[in-house]
């Protein structure tokens, strides 16, 4: 039961860290598209 909740824990971790990366990088993105 932990395990699985550490795991299910582990994976939202990962994803908010890429939803984190996406908007820090988004200025780029951003600055691309309109320069």
């Amino acid at each position: 039961m932990y395990r699985r909740l550490l795991d299910a824990l582990h994976e939202m971790h990962e994803i908010v860290a890429k939803l984190d990366l996406a908007v820090a990088n988004l200025p780029k993105f951003i600055n691309r598209i309109y320069v």
